[in-house]
């Protein structure tokens, strides 16, 4: 007598669906941006126009002051100083401490820390 084939049963997990990530703007990391912009316009652009700004900028990120020839810290800092605290603050208290996470769980369409 031959034995009869049992039946497996197969159980499928429940999948889980994610919300498609969506386009996010940083605020902390793009309030880092406004301090440097702002004084590269009121400085530089209200004196020189846009050939001005641009020496502010370039002052302000890589430390280079066009108009002496010579390298300063103190544009750097005035510069990158306030970018570098808001990537900072974007990763550590966003992500870290889960502000965007609760933002998003809230339903705030754009906006994350």
């Amino acid at each position: 007598m031959a034995k009869a084939k049992t039946r497996t049963i197969t159980r499928y997990a429940k999948r889980r669906h994610h919300k498609k990530a969506g386009f996010t703007l940083p605020l902390a990391a793009i309030a880092g941006f406004i301090p440097m912009v702002s004084y590269a316009y009121d400085v530089g652009y209200k004196g020189e126009g846009i050939k001005g700004f641009g020496k502010q900028i370039v002052y302000q990120t890589t430390g280079y002051d066009p108009y002496s020839g010579k390298w300063d810290w103190n544009g750097i800092v005035r510069g990158l100083g306030p970018v570098i605290l808001g990537l900072m603050a974007h990763k550590f208290i966003g992500g870290k401490l889960g502000v965007n996470r609760m933002l998003g769980n809230a339903g705030v369409p754009i906006i994350r820390l």
